[in-house]
């Protein structure tokens, strides 16, 4: 399930997307968090969505990290919160996956509407 690289001086633990997320899934054990640390692993499925299921994640980030993150990245923005397709967006590029958000992909231009064309 788990495969090590040793990198420099850094030994890297790499897992399959879904086992990775399994793990996030096993470590959520604490009852005051647990709601909270359940919208996290979400996040994490959805950055992940993208992926195929031979996309190997570095396992050493568990839960507090990726919500440390979230929390570090929305004391920089103006409304101090980030919302859940914005964190899935932070945790692909902490995982060097590929997500993009349907609202934010661009239309061939054949497919594109105007309202005078309805006029």
């Amino acid at each position: 399930m788990c495969r090590c690289y040793e990198i420099g001086n850094f030994g890297v633990e790499l897992m399959k997307k879904n086992d990775y997320i399994e793990m996030l899934i096993q470590e959520n054990t604490e009852d005051n968090k647990k709601n909270l640390y359940n919208d996290v692993i979400d996040c994490v499925d959805i950055a992940l969505s993208q992926e195929p299921e031979t996309f190997e994640v570095d396992s050493s980030a568990g839960l507090k990290d990726l919500f440390e993150l979230i929390e570090s990245t929305a004391r920089k923005v103006k409304n101090n919160c980030v919302g859940p397709f914005e964190a899935a967006e932070l945790f692909a590029v902490k995982f060097g996956a590929k997500y993009v958000r349907h609202s934010r992909k661009s239309l061939p231009k054949s497919n594109i509407l105007n309202l005078a064309d309805f006029l």
